[in-house]
């Protein structure tokens, strides 16, 4: 992030650097502020650049209680939730160890669906079209929910229309100048970026694979990743077909990240982070399964890796050692089945309820996705 924030206050493109910079513009701004500050307060960048994530956090400790609040959930009750994220160990390390800005785009995830869940004024409906597109701007990831926000309510075509323009517009603000200066290195840069294969079922093949020849990179990744992509594709498309209108939008937002860690093949340690505000403000008491696993898996991620990352100067490891491979595996394994579970359990009881509602022509394209979502899935397990 200082590299970012040190080409930006020089005044170079990082997208026109190879491998680089890999998210909308957004943030790179933001971490070039930082750098300024940071020079200009004598405080380490380190230091600053994590000030507005742990921020966020707290921010959205907040919002979770008034949106417990909306619900006419219980003070108590509320407070209780509020600070099973706040005091959540996965969010803490994720936005102060590791220092992943992941913690801002939940918040603003968190705030677009307050908005237009609870708010019906149509200022209000702007703002939280806007406060998604911000969202995106920054992270791509939330993008994936975007279908679910356009048909939350039943609303005419042409509402529709204007919160997706309202979305998409802080995302061209910020990314268009860049793709006139060079189309094609910003738009391989941000719509190119894979991920890493850390975590889901290809830690556990990592794991399995390192059993066997002490090596944790997997030579059939990126069949397996492209595999995942149509696998993904497909089976979202089943989900938004059953969830498009339903009405708990964070909870259908929750299985669409669910989905997403169970299936996609490059997950990393900070997507761990997206699914634990949702957890809290559906009060699923699957947030202690789910912390718990997700503990185990970073700790045994961080201890083979990069023991820096989560200890800093306090205690030295040396990274790369075998024993510390068996917890990064069981770990993982834990926790993809109890995402799987948890993931199941959600569309079981909230997505297929709605199916015996639906018209013949909306089932019919419900299963047939859902089929080519098995068949995609079959070659992926063929590529094993």
């Amino acid at each position: 992030m200082r590299e970012v924030a040190e080409a930006v206050t020089r005044g170079i493109n990082p997208y026109l650097l190879f491998n680089f910079y890999i998210y909308p513009p957004a943030w790179m701004f933001i971490e070039g502020l930082t750098l300024v500050l940071s020079n200009f307060l004598k405080l380490p960048f380190h230091m600053l650049i994590k000030f507005l994530p742990n921020l966020a956090d707290i921010a959205s400790c907040l919002l979770i209680y008034k949106f417990l609040a909306r619900e006419r959930v219980k003070p108590l009750s509320a407070s209780f939730w509020s600070l099973a994220f706040i005091l959540n160990p996965v969010s803490i390390i994720i936005s102060s160890a590791h220092g992943q800005f992941d913690g801002v785009v939940s918040l603003l995830v968190l705030g677009a669906i307050y908005l237009i869940t609870f708010c019906n004024e149509r200022r209000l409906f702007v703002l939280s079209a806007l406060v998604l597109g911000l969202a995106i701007a920054i992270k791509p990831n939330p993008v994936i929910l975007l279908p679910l926000f356009l048909f939350y309510k039943k609303s005419g075509f042409r509402k529709k229309i204007v919160y997706l323009t309202l979305t998409v517009l802080p995302v061209s603000l910020t990314l268009i100048p860049f793709l006139f200066l060079n189309f094609r290195l910003t738009l391989s840069s941000v719509v190119g970026y894979s991920g890493v294969y850390d975590f889901g079922y290809a830690a556990i093949l990592r794991g399995l694979a390192y059993q066997q020849n002490a090596n944790y990179w997997l030579v059939q990744s990126p069949r397996l990743l492209a595999g995942s992509k149509l696998c993904f594709l497909a089976g979202s498309i089943f989900l938004f077909i059953i969830f498009a209108g339903a009405k708990n939008l964070a909870k259908s937002c929750l299985v669409f990240y669910l989905f997403f860690i169970s299936v996609y093949f490059g997950i990393s340690a900070q997507y761990l982070s997206w699914v634990i505000p949702l957890l809290v403000v559906t009060r699923s008491k699957s947030i202690i399964l789910f912390t718990i696993e997700s503990l185990l898996a970073l700790m045994g991620f961080y201890l083979f890796f990069g023991p820096g990352i989560l200890f800093g100067k306090l205690i030295t490891i040396t990274p790369y050692q075998s024993i510390y491979m068996p917890l990064y595996f069981v770990g993982n394994l834990a926790l993809w089945l109890t995402t799987l579970g948890i993931l199941i359990k959600g569309i079981a009881k909230e997505g297929f309820p709605l199916l015996k509602n639906f018209n013949p022509f909306r089932r019919f394209f419900a299963y047939a996705f859902l089929g080519l979502f098995i068949i995609s899935l079959i070659t992926v397990v063929k590529f094993l």
